[in-house]
């Protein structure tokens, strides 16, 4: 399926998201310390005094930090590019990580406040090859950084990335492992700094092949199996399964691991929340008569639990539509499987 469609699928999706609130989400750990991050003051005067910004710079950063949100937006419609071009500069040139933080929460602000304003920092590569990614991927593979920094310059990279016609090899290597690197360590935090950006970075088609061709798809089974009782954690690893299943080539690999297997444990237990559910359900129905996901599906007893959900009373339409298709489909599968049996005895 084209981005575009899956952009379209994931707006759709998060517009149901009203009712199935999971609480507290990393998202709300990010949001709270990203709001006590603004409300410091950053010694712009010093950086000047210590000549790491210069005279246009500080004019231009002071014009912008501490404004509100009416004022930013007009001062990036005016000179979006010049102020998108300095944030990026001044994540090279300063060390001091309170500041990167800083720097880091204003952008993922701007690009949160004004959606087009990522299209202004991908305009920079006409100019410098180097933007907008080389200072985000830098930071990124900075040793020994607080994880609010690895969380903020992720999330950015991952909108950018998202939006991008055109990403470079290198670059895109860099975030796969980056991704990959993080999903691999036992921090709750560091987890889900990576899966959040795997979330962003896998509606990117391009990216969907590129992370799931090193293990990418063994990473986030060893989550839902052994790393995470965090029902967060869980929605996000299925909500990233079901955007690689977008990819026929991801999708057919799905039946080389146990992925099937356990999407369809997690099916089982009776307290699986109803949005892991949803995406459970969905990424399940994108796998249907792909490779023998099929029969990987009827072996793990998939058919109890949709024989049970088919009596209950769904007030989201897509879980209806998704269960009805998983039974039709799978019905003819045994069908066929009995058939078989029937002639082979």
């Amino acid at each position: 399926m084209a981005n575009a469609e899956v952009g379209s699928l994931f707006k759709q999706l998060e517009g149901k998201e009203s009712g199935f609130a999971l609480q507290p989400t990393h998202e709300d750990t990010v949001k709270n310390a990203a709001e006590k991050i603004l409300n410091q003051s950053i010694p712009w005067d010093g950086y000047k005094r210590a000549d790491l910004i210069k005279d246009n710079e500080l004019e231009l950063i002071k014009k912008y930090d501490k404004k509100p949100e009416d004022a930013r937006r007009q001062l990036i419609q005016k000179d979006g590019e010049t102020y998108c071009e300095l944030f990026l500069h001044l994540l090279v040139k300063i060390n001091k990580e309170e500041t990167l933080q800083y720097l880091l929460t204003l952008i993922d602000q701007l690009l949160t406040e004004n959606p087009p304003s990522a299209q202004i920092f991908l305009n920079l590569s006409s100019k410098n090859t180097n933007l907008p990614y080389e200072p985000l991927i830098r930071l990124l593979n900075r040793p020994n950084m607080d994880w609010y920094t690895y969380s903020k310059a992720s999330s950015v990279a991952g909108i950018l990335f998202s939006q991008s016609r055109d990403v470079s090899d290198d670059n895109l290597k860099n975030m796969c492992a980056w991704v990959r690197d993080n999903l691999r360590k036992t921090e709750e935090k560091e987890i889900c700094n990576a899966i959040s950006a795997l979330q962003k970075l896998a509606r990117k088609d391009e990216f969907r092949t590129a992370y799931a061709n090193d293990e990418g798809l063994n990473l986030l089974l060893t989550i839902l199996q052994t790393k995470t009782k965090s029902v967060q954690i869980i929605y996000t690893a299925t909500y990233c399964l079901w955007l690689l299943t977008y990819n026929k080539t991801v999708a057919e690999s799905f039946s080389k691991t146990k992925l099937v297997k356990e999407l369809v444990e997690i099916m089982k237990r009776p307290s699986t929340h109803p949005k892991i559910l949803r995406m459970v359900l969905a990424t399940l129905r994108n796998l249907l008569n792909i490779s023998n996901n099929n029969e990987q599906m009827i072996d793990a007893g998939v058919m109890k639990p949709i024989e049970l959900f088919k009596s209950r009373p769904w007030a989201d339409e897509d879980i209806i539509a998704d269960i009805q298709t998983l039974d039709e489909s799978l019905q003819k599968n045994i069908a066929v499987l009995s058939t078989f049996e029937v002639f082979r005895k």
